[in-house]
């Protein structure tokens, strides 16, 4: 494993970039597995992505310094604060149809955003290799 890999949440929301990465945690230290994170029950409205980084200045934290080493691509976590049509960056704006809550959307794929009690397929892959 690499010293300091971490997984952290990160999006652009209306107040900028959030980051939730002291609520995660890599369970499978390996990485050759997968990962596993829990969501935080409530967040600001907005696009999420998951990013492995290397925490070069050791605070346990995502912060601007730190190399992202890879992400999930054109998967997004999508947090809506009530249901409806609204505006998410999901690569570039754009106004989909979601649900409160937690939605999965593939901005590669398009269609409709859906919820899911787990959400699968979020592979990360190394900055610059997305298929």
């Amino acid at each position: 494993m690499v010293q300091g890999l971490r997984l952290a949440l990160v999006g652009l929301t209306t107040e900028g970039q959030v980051d939730y990465s002291n609520q995660l945690e890599i369970k499978d230290p390996s990485l050759t597995k997968g990962y596993l994170m829990e969501l935080p029950p409530e967040a600001s409205e907005g696009s999420y992505r998951v990013v492995a980084y290397r925490d070069d200045d050791n605070n346990g934290r995502y912060s601007r310094g730190d190399a992202v080493l890879g992400d999930t691509c054109s998967k997004y976590l999508l947090y809506a604060n009530g249901s409806g049509t609204k505006l998410y960056w999901v690569g570039s704006p754009k106004t989909l149809k979601v649900k409160h809550g937690w939605n999965g959307y593939d901005a590669q794929k398009g269609g409709d955003p859906y919820q899911a009690s787990v959400y699968t397929d979020y592979d990360l892959y190394r900055s610059g290799n997305c298929p």
